[in-house]
């Protein structure tokens, strides 16, 4: 799913919603088949192939909801007339170029730019359920919402086993560890040390760079509402295994690299979590990471940070 205008106000009619949903998923096709033969022309096979596999899934959504317009005589014509209306702003967006660009490209980051897209799409499907101009159109909307949502769901979970097969035994040893966090308190211990860590690879990226100033302030103080909230007795991890939490963050200062890495961790713990309060917890250090994360990216997008990436 490919981003388009924003959204005003508008009603949303049945034809008008299917030929969105058309015109989405064809652009979504051919924009996944001309990154994958980008890919493939620089020698990146690997990230070509996760390309062609997302493009074959699009076009598999296609044929879906083109069945339906059919049904309703909403034609081909109409879908290449239409522009995704995806809403912006609502949530941290990773950076399409380094997504996309064969030289900072990897699968993990092709699969968490499509998870992205997706997420985007359910977002319009469920603005759209809003508006519908009756009950037919918002009953498609949900089902359009659904479907896009069981989509991000499935691209998170390759996102997951493409983060750890690239990040080799270290990555493993952060996915073991998400894994067996059971608590909120475990995780708030592990949360600790990883935070801590995020906070010395930024200051040794920074060097004297105001935006990353920033960030190292607002993270020391999310460290120290942290140490606030975990008991006195067990701050000091009281097992081996949280003696290796830090594997959730690189040795090297890489900052953008580290900030990847902690938002696997914390996105793994969200999945494999059986406690409601945990996962929740979780989902928020997630979501606060990507926002630092999104920050980092443009800001070395802009000044050629190379201090910020590996």
């Amino acid at each position: 799913m490919q981003a388009g205008r924003t959204p005003g106000d508008e009603t949303t009619t049945f034809e008008t919603l299917l030929a969105i949903a058309m015109a989405a998923e064809r652009n979504a096709a051919r924009t996944y088949v001309s990154l994958a033969q980008t890919m493939a022309a620089h020698g990146r096979d690997d990230i070509a192939r996760v390309f062609e596999r997302l493009a074959d899934e699009e076009t598999r959504h296609d044929r879906e909801v083109s069945d339906i317009a059919v049904r309703y005589d909403v034609t081909a014509a109409d879908a290449a007339t239409a522009l995704p209306m995806w809403p912006r702003g609502e949530a941290p967006r990773l950076d399409h170029d380094v997504a996309t660009n064969p030289a900072t490209s990897t699968p993990y980051r092709a699969l968490a730019y499509a998870v992205d897209n997706e997420e985007l799409a359910f977002r319009y499907y469920s603005y759209a359920a809003t508006m519908a101009a009756d009950a037919r159109t918002q009953a498609l909307a949900e089902a359009l919402a659904r479907e896009e949502l069981g989509h991000a769901a499935l691209l998170r979970s390759l996102r997951r086993e493409a983060f750890h097969a690239e990040g080799g035994a270290e990555a493993r040893d952060s996915l073991r560890l998400a894994r067996a966090i059971s608590s909120v308190d475990e995780l708030l211990r592990a949360a600790l040390t990883i935070e801590e860590g995020l906070v010395s690879c930024l200051r040794a990226a920074g060097d004297g760079d105001p935006v990353v100033a920033a960030l190292v302030e607002d993270l020391a103080a999310g460290v120290a509402s942290l140490r606030d909230e975990i008991p006195t007795d067990s701050r000091v991890p009281p097992t081996s295994a949280h003696a290796e939490d830090r594997s959730a963050v690189p040795a090297e200062p890489a900052a953008i690299d580290a900030f990847e890495r902690a938002f696997a961790f914390y996105d793994a713990v969200v999945h494999h979590s059986r406690d409601e309060a945990t996962g929740e917890r979780a989902q928020a250090l997630a979501a606060d990471t990507l926002a630092r994360l999104l920050v980092l990216r443009r800001h070395a997008g802009m000044a050629g940070g190379a201090r910020l990436s590996a």
